[in-house]
């Protein structure tokens, strides 16, 4: 678990070569969960600031899809300077992006919940 091992004021990416939400927003989702605004930030990519291939992240736009993510509604908008890179026009397959800061180590115990994803409500 990286993010134990990393010293308050380091950064840690997570990157994954898809466009799933299940294995983006969502993982994100869960970690930002468990770790409070004081404890980790996601950080603007300065390379892929303003760059025509970086486009916004999946985030429900409409009730149906807010459907059992409605508690989380927080959890999204800490993400918002993570990116998605659009295949079309990064010349890449299509990948996500986050760069978090750790601001405070508070958690000192791993738990199998640490790496869980959103957990939808239904």
């Amino acid at each position: 678990n990286g993010w134990r091992m990393l010293k308050p004021g380091g950064v840690l990416v997570y990157s994954t070569c898809s466009l799933s939400r299940f294995q983006n927003e969502y993982v994100l989702g869960g970690f930002l969960s468990r770790h409070a605004e004081h404890e980790a930030l996601v950080e603007v990519i300065p390379l892929l600031q303003n760059q025509v291939a970086a486009s916004p992240i999946w985030q429900p736009s409409c009730a149906e899809e807010w459907v059992g993510l409605e508690q989380h509604r927080g959890v999204f908008a800490r993400m918002k300077c993570a990116v998605r890179l659009d295949p079309r026009v990064s010349n890449t397959s299509g990948m996500f992006i986050a760069r978090i800061r750790k601001l405070s180590d508070v958690q000192t115990t791993f738990d199998i919940e640490d790496i869980a994803p959103l957990k939808l409500e239904t």
